[in-house]
């Protein structure tokens, strides 16, 4: 909602020129002694967006990857999506999907978009954070974005931009959970390949450097759930049992 040519009351306040004398509350005018302008507020069109992160580390996962999860959260996310809404994707480069469409049209548009697709390849070091610069800037002010990411492009740096786009935007961030957060299977002598770099290494693992590996994984994504929720983001995990909940509980519906 906001301050336009709706039939909804606002508020009063002093006439200026160039304000409508159709507007002009006389009873008010009488009793203030000068002259007071009914404001009014009109129900706009959503522009929902988002950005996913299309990183490797994204496809992993044990029932399902993480970014199957992700495409669960959109689902819900663009599911709320009306007749006059916006519904786009954006990545480093820009609008992917939705551009010129809405409603359900814009919607579908948005969750056809692949993990691949979305992550186009244009040459960055940390292509999640530079689209999350672009929706900062590219997006009309007050859309509500979504952005759904494992967390590990981040750093201290970042806070700034979080904080630029919570204040043009209604933000809300789902952390993407290491699928083996919880309890890391193997032991012993084992070769582990990075998910980003490819990178295969030897590591012996026992149940102390286990519990540790899962600490550090708690660590991490308190610390990066407590950074965005300081910048004026809503935050919450995703997780692959609980994906479609995801939204909802950013929202603590």
């Amino acid at each position: 909602m906001r301050r336009g040519d709706g039939f909804e009351f606002a508020q009063l306040r002093v006439y200026v020129p160039g304000d409508d004398p159709r507007r002009i509350d006389w009873a008010a005018s009488a009793r203030s002694g000068t002259l007071q302008t009914r404001l009014f507020v009109e129900e706009s069109g959503l522009t929902l967006a988002a950005v996913v992160d299309a990183s490797a580390s994204m496809r992993i996962g044990r029932s399902r990857s993480l970014a199957e999860a992700a495409d669960a959260a959109l689902a819900v996310w663009f599911g709320i999506a009306e007749a006059g809404d916006r519904c786009v994707r954006v990545d480093a480069g820009g609008i992917v999907a939705g551009e010129g469409l809405r409603g359900l049209d814009a919607a579908r548009a948005c969750l056809a978009v692949s993990l691949r697709e979305s992550g186009d390849g244009r040459p960055s070091d940390r292509p999640f954070v530079a689209a999350l610069r672009t929706a900062a800037t590219l997006l009309p002010r007050g859309s509500a974005l979504l952005a759904i990411t494992d967390g590990w492009e981040f750093d201290d740096g970042d806070q700034d931009l979080l904080a630029a786009s919570a204040w043009r935007h209604d933000c809300t961030l789902l952390l993407a959970r290491d699928p083996w957060a919880d309890a890391f299977p193997l032991r012993g002598f084992v070769r582990l390949r990075d998910a980003e770099s490819g990178i295969v290494q030897r590591f012996f693992i026992d149940d102390a450097a286990a519990r540790r590996l899962c600490d550090a994984q708690a660590r991490r994504e308190h610390g990066i759930l407590q950074r965005v929720r300081s910048c004026g983001w809503r935050a919450a995990v995703l997780t692959e049992e609980r994906a479609e909940h995801a939204v909802y509980d950013a929202f603590g519906l």
